[in-house]
Parts: C-alpha cells; sequence; structure tokens
C-alpha cells in the first residue's frame, strides 16, 4: 500500500508540513536540549511556535484550490470536516478515557472533561472561552482551521485576480493590526484573566486574518514562470531566518505573525520541483513521509510526551525526549493515518470533486500549474 502520494510541482509544501510538524514538537519537549546551546539555541528553539502559522499560510493556499476545485460549498466543507474532524475525534476520546481512568501519565497535566467543556470541544468553540483549558494541547489551532474553512469562500470572492491579491494583502495587515489592538482591549471570548488577553488574542482565528489571506493570495499570484527563482527564493528566507536568529530584528519584520506568514508565503510561491533546494530539502522520501503524517503527528506527539515524561523514559528538554516523542508520534500517526485519515481522504463525491488526499494544510496543485504539468 502506497502511503506517500505525488502531488507533482508542489510537493514540497508536504515537506514544508513536515518541518512545520516538527518545529511544534521542539517547543513542546522542551526546546528538544537546543536551550543548552545558549542564545542562538534558545532562538531556534524559539521558532517552534511558528509552525502552526507555517501551517495556517499552507491552508490558505490549499483550501483556496480545494473550495474552487469542489462541486458545491457542501461538498467542499464536507470534505474539509472529514479531513480534520475523525482523527480530532479519535484523540479526544482517547484523552477522555484516560483521563477518566486516572491515568498517572496524562492527570497531572489536564483537567478532565465536563459536559460544557465537551460542547465546546467538540464544535471546536472553546476559544470563545478563555477559562476552558487545553485537553489534547493543540486543538485550538484546528478552531482557527474550522473558522476559516467557512471564511474562505467569502475571501474568495474578494480575491479573484492578481491585482486582487496585491490589494488584499496590505488591508489583512491593517485587519490584523486594528483586530490586535480592539481584541486585546475587548477581548470576545469570556472568562479572560487578568493579564491574558494577549494569549486570548492569539488563539483567535481572527489573530490569523493575514496568515490565511497571504495563502490565498499566493494561490491566485502562483504561476510556474516564478518556478526559475525558486532556488534565490529560499536562500532569501535561508538570509532573513539567519539574520532573525542574529537577534537583529532591525533587518527583518518584528511581529513573528506576519514575518513567518510572509517566508511562508515566499516559499509557496516560488517553490517547484525544478528547485534544487525544494527537491533535496523539502521533496526526498522522508520530508514526504513526515508530511503525510504530519497531522497526526501534529495531534499525538503531546499525549505521548505527556506518557515518556511520566515513565521517566527521558528527562524533559532534553535531546531524548525530542527524539522518542518524534519516534513514538511517527509510529502512532502512521497507524492513525492508514486506519482513520485516509479511509475518510477517500470518500468520494462527484467527479468534479475528487480531490487527492490530504493534510489539513493539504498542498493541491493550481490550475497553473496544472496546465504546466498536463504539457509536460
Amino acid at each position: 500500500m502506497k502511503l506517500i502520494k505525488s502531488y507533482g510541482e508542489t510537493d514540497f509544501v508536504t515537506g514544508m508540513r513536515a518541518i512545520a510538524a516538527l518545529m511544534v514538537v521542539v517547543i513542546h519537549t522542551g526546546g528538544a536540549g537546543l536551550r543548552s546551546l545558549g542564545p542562538i539555541g534558545n532562538a531556534i528553539a524559539d521558532l517552534g511556535p511558528s509552525g502552526v502559522i507555517v501551517f495556517f499560510v499552507i491552508s490558505g493556499f490549499s483550501v483556496a484550490s480545494s473550495y474552487e476545485l469542489s462541486g458545491s460549498f457542501a461538498q467542499y466543507l464536507t470534505r474539509r470536516l472529514l479531513r480534520i474532524l475523525p482523527l480530532f475525534y479519535f484523540w479526544l476520546l482517547f484523552m477522555w478515557v484516560r483521563v477518566g481512568l486516572n491515568a498517572p501519565s496524562f492527570g497531572e497535566y489536564l483537567d478532565g472533561p465536563s459536559t460544557y467543556r465537551l460542547l465546546m470541544w467538540i464544535p471546536l468553540l472553546h476559544y470563545l472561552d478563555a477559562g476552558i483549558p487545553g485537553f489534547i494541547g493543540v486543538e485550538w489551532t484546528l478552531s482557527v482551521e474550522v473558522f476559516w474553512y467557512l471564511a474562505l469562500p467569502l475571501l474568495l470572492l474578494a480575491i479573484r485576480g492578481r491585482l486582487s491579491a496585491l490589494v488584499a494583502l496590505p488591508i489583512a495587515f491593517e485587519a490584523y493590526k486594528g483586530l490586535m489592538e480592539l481584541m486585546v482591549r475587548h477581548p470576545i471570548a469570556i472568562n479572560v484573566p487578568p493579564g491574558g488577553e494577549v494569549a486570548a488574542f492569539q488563539t483567535s482565528p481572527l489573530a490569523y486574518v493575514f496568515s490565511f489571506t497571504i495563502g490565498v493570495a499566493v494561490y491566485r499570484l502562483r504561476h510556474a514562470a516564478l518556478d526559475k527563482f525558486g532556488d534565490a527564493a529560499f536562500l532569501l528566507v535561508a538570509i532573513a531566518l539567519a539574520l532573525h536568529l542574529s537577534d537583529r530584528p532591525r533587518y527583518t519584520l518584528h511581529d513573528p505573525i506576519i514575518f513567518v506568514s510572509v517566508l511562508a508565503a515566499i516559499c509557496i510561491l516560488f517553490g517547484s520541483r525544478r528547485s534544487y533546494i525544494c527537491r533535496f530539502v523539502l521533496a526526498n522520501p522522508v520530508a514526504l513521509f513526515l508530511g503525510t503524517i504530519s497531522y497526526g503527528l501534529y495531534l499525538s506527539h503531546l499525549p505521548i510526551a505527556y506518557t515518556i515524561d511520566a515513565w521517566g523514559i527521558a528527562r524533559p528538554a532534553t535531546f531524548a525526549m525530542f527524539c522518542a516523542t518524534t519516534l513514538g508520534s511517527i509510529v502512532v500517526s502512521t497507524v492513525t493515518y492508514l486506519l482513520i485519515e485516509r479511509p475518510f481522504q477517500q470518500i468520494r463525491f462527484t467527479r468534479r470533486s475528487v480531490l487527492p488526499d490530504a493534510e489539513t494544510a493539504s498542498d493541491i496543485i493550481p490550475a497553473a500549474d496544472k496546465r504546466v504539468a498536463e504539457k509536460a
């Protein structure tokens, strides 16, 4: 049974998903031992949360294509929800059973479920109540995804071509800044603790208006002719990251959401298999495999990290902890991909809406790239 599916010119986006997922594992395992290396190690470890932003930009890009290839809004939304909800509900049930049984590997980390919490977790509306703790630990990002699944069709109506895509970016930037100032002073969530206004904003879907907008803009702007600049674009991204890690913010965008969103968008806009960096760094078999199972890896790594910590297999915040968590997550997410994710991905609707199986931030080749592939 073939596990890895090729997406042609945009295979490298699957590799980007792999790196994004591993970045999140790094931060959730205490920095993977990098913090012991000094300021540079700390700076690299602190990039971990940025993996989530990369996922959001990829979602804006790929879900835009998913919507335009679907036969209807209902088919598009059904496919999107079938992509993320079954595995999420599996892990929600798993954690509920383990915590309910007072399992020592979980009880010390998380509060147990209640009827109210479940009613907020199941439809992914828990961002409306800042007093509800995480249960799996990363589910807040799924609520962001679902919110934008609903909003992206409206965004696509506004971004219909390349000119409107360029116009949308400064508007989305100003919207992000305005929403941040407004929601920090007047949070839309209830039960926000004193001093928790910024955290409440950062877990709100509205905080990522720029990330999803730039993803949609890249979908409209991407053209096969740009792939000749792929290696130069990736080198530019590498230089920007190096400047950021060297603690020279005057050379980079200061806001991490904007900074990471722009870098991820540059990679998607210019990347292709013509790029040496794309082929050998992001489209190699290991990266493609990890990118294929990255959604399961993302959902499973915290429960596995809790277990490893409780059993004393590896000390927290060490490289051994990162390796043990990653290895365990790869094994588990491969199984859940084959048994849970892929069967739901293979559900078909009509011929027009048949899409490749993909990740949460799936990679679907835009129409311009498809025409080039067909000619080749």
